[in-house]
């Protein structure tokens, strides 16, 4: 589940579209893909702003 709520919360940061998160996790409904959005703090966006830059 870590892993999962790890993906869906940078997805999101990264723009992803709630609806998509949702169907990438397999959610049946839209406020279980919320609860998996977790807001992250500033050292965190920087390791994801190096992972976009790597991609």
């Amino acid at each position: 589940m870590d892993l999962r709520v790890g993906g869906v919360t940078e997805a999101k940061n990264l723009g992803a579209y709630t609806r998509k998160l949702q169907d990438f996790a397999q959610h049946g409904n839209i406020s279980t893909t919320s609860k998996y959005m977790k807001d992250r703090r500033p050292s965190e966006n920087k390791v994801a702003e190096l992972r976009q830059a790597k991609s």
